[in-house]
């Protein structure tokens, strides 16, 4: 027997499928049965229904292998009587005999197959089989799958089961993820179209060149108007007047910022952008918008009211002003569960003050359509409004001070010249428009004057003029305390408008003050 190299020969389809044959001898039979099994030894012994098929003799490098009598084999696909084999070789014995694979080692046989060697003959028979090819391509399945199971080390067997396992685990995770994506993209599909109405509304109200050419035209009548409203209000007593030039440097001009973002991922709510960088447009008019926009991040801006209290240190104003993602004309619902807003600026303006201070919620009512607001700075020595503690009367005259329209009525008492500039320098900006107010001295707000309709514990009913934006401001009294605090507009009821009681406020401000 020649040394230096050791033969396995590893049957892949026949009835004796998957077994080993390891040669050594230099002279090997090959025997095939009636049943088409293959067996090999070194002697030429016959047994009953079988034949010598073939004779392999060992060379220095490989075997030989020569078909006897009328037989013949295929090597590679190759029908051959006679070939010196390789490693790697694909013998198939007959016309419809089985298909055995030579492996050629030198040294040290392996203990296992590896992973590679096992995918390696399930493509050397799917290459090399004459089988039909979708015959080929399942068997060669079959054979790769059945082989890592039983041909492998019990080590990788036990790390395929656990990794199988991880990846049922992986997939049913993910199955859960994108079950509960799609609830909440369900659930925030409504959502998505109130934030989408409310910066189509955002947007229709925001300063357009075309404004200023109108105010800039009926600014003269506008200016002349509140003038002699005004007047008229300050002629009526003495006490109205002293109130309101008291009062106004406490009566702040809110701004508020914020987006919308998924809980879950973190992406903020963004506009669809088209091939020209333009935003898209749904056909009700609003704007398209994706947690996976390709456009800027879709903001909501507004404005509002507030009022310094006591103490110089906290703001009062609206709940649905400092939240309004909640409810409101800027924005239905928002369900907490899939999108959460996000502040990106909220600025306060007093008169007489020309940089605008930072605040941010402190906290607000679960009952009533009240917030207070923390100053993130210190302010110059203003003087808050005193809450009234009493109840007012059916009748009792009463001032409202606020920002009604917001910016609109700002820039209608801005004067000729400040709206041409701006105009002229097409600064038309959210921030920027409010800024130049500010630093032209011409943030103040307006007052409006009525009687009490109504009284009740949970409400005060008024008809001092208003719109929106007067959101927030403070309903005062002859004697310059707040009675109530602006919150909703009553058209249906000519023009009536509603407030929040003081005494809510009282309470609100005494709860967080034990806190």
């Amino acid at each position: 027997m020649s040394a230096g190299y050791t033969v396995i020969l590893e049957q892949l389809t026949g009835p004796q499928r998957g077994s080993e044959t390891r040669l050594f001898d230099d002279e090997i039979y090959a025997f095939l049965e009636a049943d088409q099994n293959l067996r090999f030894t070194d002697q030429q012994d016959l047994q009953d229904g079988e034949s010598q098929f073939a004779v392999l003799n060992r060379s220095e490098t490989d075997y030989i292998i020569t078909a006897t009598a009328d037989n013949e084999f295929w090597i590679n696909k190759r029908l051959v009587k006679s070939a010196s084999l390789r490693g790697g070789d694909m013998i198939e014995f007959g016309e419809n005999g089985p298909m055995v694979r030579y492996h050629r080692f030198d040294g040290i046989l392996p203990l296992r197959w590896t992973v590679s060697e096992i995918a390696s003959d399930s493509i050397a028979y799917l290459r090399f089989s004459r089988k039909p090819f979708t015959y080929r391509l399942r068997h060669a399945a079959a054979q790769f799958g059945g082989r890592l199971i039983w041909q492998t080390t019990i080590a990788y067997r036990v790390t395929v089961v656990v990794a199988i396992l991880a990846l049922a685990g992986l997939a049913y995770s993910q199955y859960q993820a994108s079950r509960l994506l799609q609830e909440r993209i369900e659930a925030g599909a409504g959502q998505l179209d109130s934030v989408a109405a409310s910066l189509a509304k955002a947007r229709d109200e925001a300063l357009k060149p075309s404004d200023l050419v109108e105010l800039r035209n009926d600014l003269s009548s506008q200016v002349s108007l509140n003038a002699e409203r005004l007047a008229e209000l300050e002629r009526h007593s003495e006490a109205v007047k002293r109130v309101i030039r008291k009062s106004t440097e406490a009566v702040a001009f809110l701004q508020l910022e914020y987006s919308l973002r998924d809980i879950v991922t973190g992406n903020e709510l963004r506009h669809v952008i088209n091939r020209d960088g333009v935003p898209v447009m749904l056909p009700q008019g609003q704007p398209l918008l994706s947690l996976d926009g390709n456009g800027p991040v879709a903001k909501v801006q507004l404005t509002g009211t507030g009022f310094l209290l006591g103490g110089g240190r906290y703001l009062a104003t609206n709940r649905h002003v400092a939240l309004p993602w909640e409810r409101g004309r800027y924005s239905g619902p928002i369900s907490a569960d899939v999108l959460e807003p996000v502040v990106s600026k909220f600025v306060a303006y007093f008169p007489n003050l020309q940089m605008p201070v930072d605040v941010s919620l402190k906290t607000a009512s679960e009952t009533a359509d009240l917030a207070i607001l923390a100053i993130e700075a210190g302010l110059p020595e203003l003087d808050g409004l005193l809450l009234a503690s009493g109840t007012p009367s059916v009748g009792e005259e009463v001032i409202l001070l606020g920002y009604p329209t917001g910016l609109r009525s700002l820039l209608a008492q801005s004067g000729h010249e400040f709206v041409r500039q701006l105009e002229a320098d097409k600064e038309l900006d959210f921030w920027n428009v409010s800024r130049r107010l500010s630093d032209a001295g011409l943030i103040f707000p307006l007052a409006s004057r009525g009687i009490t309709a109504r009284v009740a514990s949970e409400a005060l009913v008024y008809d001092a003029e208003t719109t929106v934006g007067g959101s927030g401001g403070p309903v005062l009294n002859l004697q310059g305390e707040v009675i109530a605090i602006n919150a909703a507009i009553l058209p249906e009821f000519g023009g009536s408008n509603l407030g929040v009681p003081a005494s809510k406020l009282a309470a609100l401000i005494s709860i967080k003050t034990k806190e």
